[in-house]
């Protein structure tokens, strides 16, 4: 991108582009590491201080600490995460990617239907100054593929088996950014570089709070947190990108927009299902 769209048409065209960086912050960005310009409403929607998606759920945590914060199902029975252990189990996924080599603005792609390790990986890649990549679970083998090379993606995180082979399939030569994949449903093959999700949360171990504090502490709420891209069944994905204040502000339009007992949530691989 050699300069800012001066209007929302101008900009119509842009995608991310996953090769290129910049510091100055401007109005649009395609590229992984830019920075956008902040527009604060005076009032109402859009008026609160700018914070990062790791900031904003600490102050959760603080707020709601021993309330529920993520459930899923366990055959019959329902696991129950409080904010408090759903931020520890976030914390651990991150040094563990971390401890697998993901690099600053890379992408950490998640491949599979909602549930408990899909969001806390989801949040874990954002601690560990990675990009969120949802990937739908009924993307074909050519899409995936196009996903996590344009995404840079280092860590894949993979439901079952049968998404596992649809990764196995693509030529290893396609997918040069990846480096370890985890599968979080059994049952499980052996393969190189795959781990299961206990194995996985083990990971990080040896990686010290201070230097994941590190990562979190140079992260701003004008820089990207999460790529989102469509499902390729018209033509290839398309990426889009969306800033920590971006994601930050959907909670907040809840005090004006309040969500009641009959609304429902799209697959993770949409962002508003995770916020």
């Amino acid at each position: 991108m050699t300069g800012t769209p001066k209007t929302q048409e101008g900009a119509k065209d842009l995608e991310v582009d996953m090769n290129k960086t910049e510091v100055t912050p401007r109005l649009w960005t395609t590229c992984r590491d830019g920075e956008v310009l902040l527009r604060l409403s005076k009032h109402g929607p859009g008026h609160e201080t700018p914070m990062t998606i790791p900031e904003f759920f600490r102050e959760s945590v603080n707020r709601f600490g021993t309330y529920p914060a993520l459930a899923s199902k366990n055959g019959k029975k329902w696991e129950i995460l409080s904010f408090n252990q759903y931020y520890e189990a976030c914390r651990k996924a991150a040094k563990s990617l971390i401890k697998l080599g993901l690099e600053r603005f890379h992408g950490v792609g998640i491949l599979g239907f909602n549930s408990a390790e899909w969001f806390i990986t989801a949040v874990g890649a954002i601690l560990a100054g990675g990009l969120c990549v949802g990937i739908y679970a009924t993307n074909s083998a050519e899409a995936c593929q196009y996903v996590i090379t344009h995404a840079k993606v280092n860590i894949l995180l993979v439901e079952n088996d049968q998404q596992l082979q649809k990764i196995l399939s693509i030529p290893q030569s396609s997918l040069e950014p990846l480096k370890a994949i985890i599968q979080y449903r059994l049952p499980m093959k052996k393969n190189n570089n795959l781990y299961s999700w206990d194995d996985f949360m083990e990971l990080g171990r040896s990686i010290p709070d201070t230097q994941l504090e590190q990562v979190i502490e140079s992260q701003k709420a004008n820089q990207c947190a999460v790529l989102i891209y469509t499902s390729g069944t018209t033509g290839i994905p398309k990426g889009v990108m969306l800033s920590h204040d971006n994601v930050r502000q959907s909670p907040f339009a809840l005090e004006w927009w309040p969500l009641g007992c009959f609304s429902c949530w799209l697959p993770g691989a949409g962002w508003h299902s995770r916020v």
